[in-house]
């Protein structure tokens, strides 16, 4: 099983994961991604996080019909902010796969990639997918591959920021998600 895994605070998940999840089993051929929301993202601003068992339910509603995706809870269960480097560890004590898992990044990451915590030790355990984002910055300075996926135009930020001031997302995010949004007021302004 060619396996590869695709983390993030997914605050909230929307169409343009859902998408760049599709494009990865569809043009590279990976059998499963492993869908693994952050507890503590060392990289983002804490501003509009939601506890992890809103955004679990986001992505188990967004992916329930996806029979290779897997929302797995290994940085939730996690205490501490969730390094990449240490849950690539568990993947591999935890998952039986084919070579090494794809891990996926966004190009708006490039710049910053190389400050993460022990990226020799994430370059070593993977092979590199570099995904298209809106406003990404282009070339990434390590061995990888570049998917070419659709650019979904939504963010996370964008949807918190809408919800907040009462405008409809339901054309960011799936209809399952978007029922899960409002059943529950998630990011409304009280």
């Amino acid at each position: 099983m060619r396996l590869a895994v695709f983390g993030g605070s997914f605050n909230p998940v929307h169409r343009g994961h859902e998408a760049l999840a599709e494009s990865v089993i569809r043009l590279l051929g990976y059998d499963r991604i492993l869908i693994i929301p952050a507890l503590m993202s060392p990289h983002k601003n804490k501003s509009g996080y939601i506890a992890p068992e809103f955004r679990i339910h986001m992505l188990e509603a967004a992916f329930r019909d996806k029979p290779w995706a897997e929302v797995s809870l290994l940085e939730i269960k996690r205490s501490g902010p969730s390094y990449t480097v240490d849950t690539l560890h568990e993947i591999y004590e935890a998952y039986r796969f084919e070579g090494k898992p794809g891990l996926i990044v966004g190009d708006d990451w490039v710049d910053g990639f190389e400050r993460w915590k022990s990226v020799d030790r994430i370059r070593e355990l993977t092979d590199l997918i570099v995904a298209r984002r809106e406003g990404g910055a282009g070339n990434f300075p390590f061995p990888c591959t570049y998917l070419d996926n659709p650019i979904v135009r939504a963010s996370s930020t964008q949807i918190r920021d809408m919800i907040g001031r009462g405008e409809s997302v339901e054309e960011f995010v799936s209809p399952p998600v978007y029922r899960y949004l409002k059943d529950n007021g998630l990011y409304e302004t009280r």
